[in-house]
């Protein structure tokens, strides 16, 4: 990614570009910020600001709301949020309020301040809702606890013991998407391949994912995937598309204002937990059957366990599957594209594979242990190229108000 060019100091990389969301007001204050009263922030920060000032002096990026959010359509700027902030910090600086739609924000772009709101989020650090998610979730009543079942969830997901069953399953996938790949570059009469791989690794990351999370394979390397699994990725695709446009109106807003996009939204979560449904039933025949039990994917693990309600555990684990798709996919491409760029790196970590490989461990953990080079070239990407263009987080104090303040920054 190019550097942004700081109105004030130095050159600031892309991944400081932060925002302050605002999803209710009062007199409060977090951190150095303090909010809606007064703002404040070190003077060496923000040009032109000593001490602190009314929180209407902030810069604004127009006042009405709505017209916001007709500018935003009009112009595709869903796609382009990025591009959309980078110029209005060169504009308005490096603080600057925003209103589109239903959302109220200020957008920070110094990461020093940001840090500072951070300390703020306390030990459990929450995420803004999605309205459109959530809406589905209320009408079709799939009830989802986040911090009491992400608890039970973590122990299967990330923990290195959970994670140390499900690596053989990546790693068949990994294996299959390299054959796959092969089979492109066969089919051309040139011995390369010149392509997007985008489509393919979102086709791979769903075909990981999935099989980590549900046991069963969709098929989605083949040449021609089955017609149920083609009806999956499309929903999956579908779902991702129309989130976007749905994020600054409240769902009962765009009903009446586009009701096709909130039906389309609709029919993809529809199918995506439908899916969740049938592997459900696949693994309850399972275990009927009365065979030997195995390691069969997260969801098996969890039925199993039973800590968590059956609607809760499908809720979790269809959100897993959007979640963990489009954010795996992205992070894979340009660490594809920056290894392309250097190639000294690229063979550098070619040979640290095949060294790791050489040890003989049959523990997929302690073959990736081995492998410190390629482990930073991934944490890499994911400093210089973050996979979404906002990362969202909840911030909650009290202060001087009997109602609770919720802020979200995103990086």
């Amino acid at each position: 990614m190019n550097n942004q060019i700081s109105l004030f100091k130095g050159i600031i990389p892309h991944s400081a570009v932060f925002q302050l969301t605002f999803l209710s007001l009062g007199p409060w204050k977090v951190g150095g910020l303090q909010l809606p009263g007064f703002w404040e922030l070190k003077s060496t920060r923000l040009q032109g600001c000593q001490g602190s000032g009314p929180f209407e002096a902030i810069p604004r990026n127009g006042h009405n709301a709505w017209l916001n959010l007709f500018q935003f359509w009009r112009t595709n700027a869903f796609q382009n949020f990025h591009h959309v902030m980078d110029r209005n910090f060169q504009n308005l600086g490096p603080i600057y309020r925003e209103t589109v739609g239903s959302h109220d924000s200020v957008n920070v772009f110094l990461p020093q301040d940001a840090a500072q709101l951070f300390q703020t989020e306390g030990i459990f650090p929450r995420r803004m809702g999605i309205d459109s998610w959530l809406a589905h979730r209320a009408l079709r009543n799939h009830k989802c606890e986040w911090r009491s079942d992400r608890l039970i969830l973590n122990k299967e997901v990330i923990s290195p013991a959970g994670t140390r069953k499900f690596l053989p399953f990546l790693n068949t996938v990994a294996e299959d998407f390299v054959a796959f790949m092969y089979r492109q570059v066969r089919k051309n009469t040139r011995g390369s391949l010149t392509v997007d791989l985008y489509h393919d690794l979102f086709r791979f990351t769903l075909e990981a994912s999935s099989y980590a999370l549900y046991g069963e394979r969709l098929g989605l390397l083949e040449e021609s995937p089955k017609p149920e699994s083609q009806e999956f990725i499309s929903a999956v695709e579908t779902m991702l598309q129309t989130t976007l446009p749905l994020l600054f109106l409240p769902p009962g807003v765009m009903r009446w204002v586009n009701n096709k996009l909130w039906q389309q939204h609709l029919k993809a979560w529809d199918t995506i937990f439908h899916h969740a449904d049938k592997c459900i039933q696949n693994i309850y025949q399972e275990f009927c059957l009365g065979k030997p039990r195995k390691y069969s994917g997260i969801m098996a693990e969890l039925l199993v366990q039973a800590e968590l309600p059956l609607d809760s555990i499908k809720a979790n684990v269809t959100e897993l599957t959007a979640g963990g798709v489009d954010t795996t996919a992205m992070p894979l491409l340009f660490t594809l594209f920056e290894l392309a760029r250097n190639p000294q790196v690229q063979t550098a970590i070619r040979e640290e594979i095949r060294e790791a490989q050489a040890q003989g461990s049959k523990e997929l953990s302690k073959v990736l242990n081995a492998m410190p080079l390629l482990k930073g070239a991934l944490k890499e990407t994911l400093r210089s190229s973050t996979p979404p263009p906002h990362l969202k987080r909840n911030l909650f104090q009290m202060q001087n108000t009997s109602r609770g303040v919720s802020v979200s920054v995103s990086v």
